[in-house]
């Protein structure tokens, strides 16, 4: 139930739902294709509600920690994709007109202790952010959100001084997906086909090494890291169905060497995680919106209605995820006990 006394998420589903061993509430509707995170620690994790509204909430409870809406001259900010950490404080790309498409799209540095704007930075018509809590600096990138908007170039941002420089890169990176490790040391990044590692020097990328290919090109590229930035992987939707094409499957890469396949994944995945502390390996794919293969255990399929597509967040601290399902996100954790 709800904690008395407490601020909540609007339409906040008032109960979990017990699963067999896990357990999924509706943490907050209307998140859209806002890609939450967690805290560091995992106690809390921040997301964004009905466009304009940032919120950081208690994992436990889902009560609000922080929260801010933004306004700017009357008008409310429409944020688009996702956040990040940075040392500087949390990132968001934000706009307050619709009808330019995404070209006064900025980047927004949040100040951690209230969600309010300390700093933004133009970034036009990007919606994807990939920095660290220890870096001041961020790459921005991304699907244009607009439809008919011009595509993203892939950016790097220096948060304190406000510079934006289109990296040189020896590899033809794909703006529309790429990931920054935890300790901020290395950005991963795709040309559509296979997986990149980066080192990062500043705002300058060194490519030091590239996978084999693990998709088709025709596919719409999504690269995804396991949360201790151990493993990565890369998956393929079908542009035009948004839907992950037929037959489709992926490996996972040790990050530290491209080279070492350590799994390969069931197939038409939407995406996945590595929940290393249970040493269990998590997907939602077209036909079940959570599966879960434990070593001790093997596979588990858990059915629930919600959305696609999907984007599973795990949380660094084991235990329990985020599920990006359509407009909602989903609060799933692993129970003590099995259901009887």
């Amino acid at each position: 139930p709800l904690v008395a006394g407490r601020r909540h998420p609007h339409n906040l589903e008032p109960f979990a739902h017990r699963l067999g061993d896990i357990v999924v509430r509706r943490a907050v509707p209307n998140a859209f294709a806002h890609r939450p995170i967690w805290h560091p620690q995992g106690k809390s994790f921040y997301v964004i509600q009905l466009h304009a509204l940032v919120m950081e909430l208690d994992a436990s409870n889902f009560s609000v920690i922080r929260d801010h809406l933004h306004y700017e001259a009357g008008k409310p900010v429409y944020f688009r994709g996702g956040l990040a950490h940075s040392a500087e404080g949390l990132l968001a790309l934000g706009t307050t007109d619709h009808a330019k498409k995404g070209e006064d799209l900025e980047l927004y540095v949040l100040h951690m202790s209230n969600m309010q704007t300390k700093k933004k930075i133009p970034c036009p018509n990007a919606s994807h952010i990939a920095s660290a809590p220890n870096l001041s600096v961020a790459f921005v990138g991304g699907r244009n959100s607009y439809p008919d908007g011009k595509p993203a170039e892939f950016l790097a941002v220096d948060l304190k001084s406000g510079e934006v420089v289109k990296p040189e890169l020896d590899f033809a990176l794909d703006p529309r997906t790429f990931v920054v490790s935890p300790d901020g040391q290395h950005l991963f990044g795709t040309d559509g086909k296979a997986i990149a590692r980066f080192r990062i020097d500043g705002m300058q990328l060194i490519h030091e090494e590239t996978s084999e290919p693990v998709i088709a090109a025709s596919t719409e590229p999504s690269l995804e890291m396991s949360s201790d930035g151990s493993e990565v992987w890369l998956l393929g939707l079908d542009p035009a169905k948004r839907h992950v094409p037929d037959g489709a499957s992926f490996k996972v890469f040790s990050a530290s060497k491209l080279a070492d396949e350590t799994k390969t994944s069931p197939a038409d995945v939407f995406s996945a995680a590595l929940d290393s502390s249970r040493k269990a390996f998590v997907w939602s794919d077209a036909k079940t919106p959570l599966a879960i293969w434990r070593a001790d255990e093997g596979r588990a399929y858990y059915d629930f209605k919600c959305g696609t597509p999907r984007q599973i967040i795990m949380n660094p601290a084991g235990g329990s995820l985020l599920l990006l399902a359509g407009p909602d996100l989903f609060h799933v954790r692993w129970s003590e006990k099995p259901a009887e």
